[in-house]
């Protein structure tokens, strides 16, 4: 026995399953995950090294027994030339087209899986 299936879930389904649509989705979520990386990519960094070693020999007055060392470490970029709004500029742009070819597909799909139901439905001529 067959199963009655509306257009409208017609739609559902094929939007669901449809490579461009759901390359259209993977597009926009890579594009937001490179704004995030350009904005990201000159936040301040912060490091901490330490080392500490005993040996026997060395005179504890002077070497502490062995090597001992800590090293903390900021660093920060104060002048890029306008590089990173440029490049955040570039991943919010790529973000944008992304979008609008997911916003763009989507009609298309529907155009096309919506006409097929009419014409089912009012069968052959």
């Amino acid at each position: 026995m067959s199963e009655t299936v509306t257009v409208t879930d017609c739609v559902r389904l094929a939007l669901a399953r449809s490579p461009g649509a759901r390359a259209a989705g993977f597009d926009v979520s890579a594009a937001s995950e490179r704004v995030q990386a350009a904005r990201g990519a000159y936040a301040p960094r912060l490091s901490a090294q330490a080392e500490y070693g005993r040996a026997e020999g060395f005179d504890e007055a002077v070497t502490n027994g062995g090597s001992t060392a800590a090293l903390l470490t900021f660093e920060a970029t104060l002048l890029d030339g306008g590089l990173r709004d440029a490049q955040c500029a570039a991943a919010r742009a790529r973000l944008r087209s992304a979008a609008a070819l997911e916003y763009d597909g989507a009609p298309r799909l529907l155009h096309t899986v919506r006409g097929a139901g009419y014409v089912l439905r009012e069968g052959p001529s």
